[in-house]
């Protein structure tokens, strides 16, 4: 950033969290262009040259024009995923609540590669005696254009990108911040999807078993509730985000 400054060569910047970092609100001061992902951003910094695009979304990962989230009450099919690295707190609950969980959902569990042979051992000891283990599925990683479209509910971290793609498909989501990430950035996106009414927030210090199934089943258990939060999720993300942020840059390479 600093040599294209001294150079004069055109600068675009996204920004993904409501907290914007230090570097993204310096560069924005020269930037031909600065695309937020939240509107949010906006307000918590001097930046200038914005535009609020939304957050690019791999194109196989957006759901086709026109689609439209169907819940059908039975057994709700709950993807729980920390992101490309998993979540050890996420996963360490899970495994506390996942005969219960059983009871009620079929899991699709996504632990990351790094995790997977730990959280094998620790699910097959949890999972011996209980007559619903054929309903868990348990992956390092997994391609999730294949798994969007089946999942009725989520259970993430408070990550941009895939805060995002859940809302684009229209899944309810219960997020788990990470404690202690950089101004809490986390918290601030999970704030945001709380606020626009289609997804719940648990901070980790008050993390429990029977916290995370109450809240799932509150948005569960009653179809109307749960298609309400699912139209919610409609407005938050945007579909052509990555396509808007790619005309600008054919815009400013029209006229550099």
């Amino acid at each position: 950033l600093l040599a294209a400054r001294i150079l004069g060569i055109p600068v675009i910047l996204h920004e993904s969290d409501t907290i914007p970092g230090r570097v993204s609100a310096w560069a924005s001061g020269f930037a031909y262009r600065t695309a937020l992902s939240f509107s949010k951003a906006a307000e918590k910094t001097k930046m200038i040259n914005i535009a609020h695009t939304g957050q690019p979304i791999m194109a196989d990962l957006v759901p086709p024009i026109g689609y439209d989230k169907e819940y059908y009450y039975g057994r709700p099919i709950l993807l729980v995923t920390g992101g490309s690295q998993g979540s050890q707190t996420i996963n360490t609950l899970i495994f506390l609540s996942l005969n219960e969980l059983l009871k009620k959902y079929d899991i699709v569990h996504i632990v990351g590669d790094i995790n997977y042979d730990t959280a094998k051992i620790e699910a097959e000891k949890v999972l011996q005696n209980d007559p619903n283990k054929a309903n868990y599925v348990l992956y390092g990683h997994v391609n999730l254009a294949e798994i969007y479209p089946k999942i009725d509910i989520a259970i993430s971290r408070g990550g941009a990108t895939t805060m995002f793609e859940l809302a684009l498909w229209q899944i309810p989501t219960v997020f788990i911040p990470l404690s202690g990430s950089h101004d809490e950035h986390q918290a601030q996106n999970a704030y945001e999807a709380t606020k626009a009414g289609w997804a719940k927030s648990i901070e980790e210090e008050n993390l429990s078993s029977h916290m995370l199934i109450q809240v799932l089943d509150s948005m569960t258990e009653n179809v109307s509730v749960y298609n309400e939060l699912s139209e919610k999720a409609k407005g938050f993300g945007n579909r052509d985000a990555a396509r808007i942020i790619a005309q600008e840059i054919l815009n400013v390479l029209k006229t550099h």
